[in-house]
């Protein structure tokens, strides 16, 4: 597994975890924490005169994404010192129809049937616009539902239709094998006649 458009000197926390395909059952997830590297002193010298005479604003950092619900991603993020914030996303379905909304907050909401998007953010100073972060990948498919930020709001009709198909993925088996076994006593029973 590679993953590419990290920031520099930021901490990261990911889960992994497996999902059978014709299931949809997920195995335990395996939390993984790292820091990536610092800039050496020669780039830091570099970005610091680059920033010194041509003013650029800081760039977005600490990107958090979470899946609320089964449609339902929110994104958020540091505002350190941005008045500002623009997000442009789009669906890997169709890549030529790009969104771009202007945000009072560091924080987005997508409401969303399709699978997997790409996002990136920027924010304005009164230096002006930063650069937008690298492409962030979402696929619903890899995420779960965050059950820390459910359990801190009410419970929604979205989180009790999953838990009821989850009741009925555990039950259907059973239903399956208590026909099956109702098939095989009448066709002995009909053999008999």
């Amino acid at each position: 597994m590679e993953i590419l458009g990290l920031d520099a000197d930021t901490n990261y926390n990911i889960e992994v975890y497996a999902e059978q395909i014709s299931t949809h059952l997920l195995s335990k997830s395996v939390g993984l924490s790292f820091t990536t590297k610092r800039p050496s002193i020669k780039s830091k010298f570099l970005i610091f005169c680059f920033k010194f005479f041509f003013l650029v604003p800081k760039l977005i950092r600490d990107i958090n994404i979470r899946r609320i619900s089964l449609n339902t991603i929110l994104i958020s993020w540091s505002s350190n010192d941005f008045d500002l914030y623009q997000i442009r996303y789009w669906s890997l379905l169709d890549e030529t129809k790009k969104s771009l909304l202007t945000l009072l907050f560091n924080n987005f909401t997508l409401i969303t049937n399709s699978d997997n998007y790409k996002f990136q953010i920027r924010g304005r100073t009164r230096f002006g616009w930063s650069l937008y972060t690298h492409e962030k990948f979402i696929s619903l498919r890899s995420m779960l539902i965050d059950e820390h930020f459910l359990s801190n709001i009410k419970s929604t009709d979205v989180t009790t239709k999953f838990v009821e198909n989850k009741n009925i993925l555990l039950i259907g088996p059973f239903i399956i094998l208590a026909l099956l076994i109702t098939v095989i006593i009448l066709a002995f029973i009909y053999s008999k006649k």
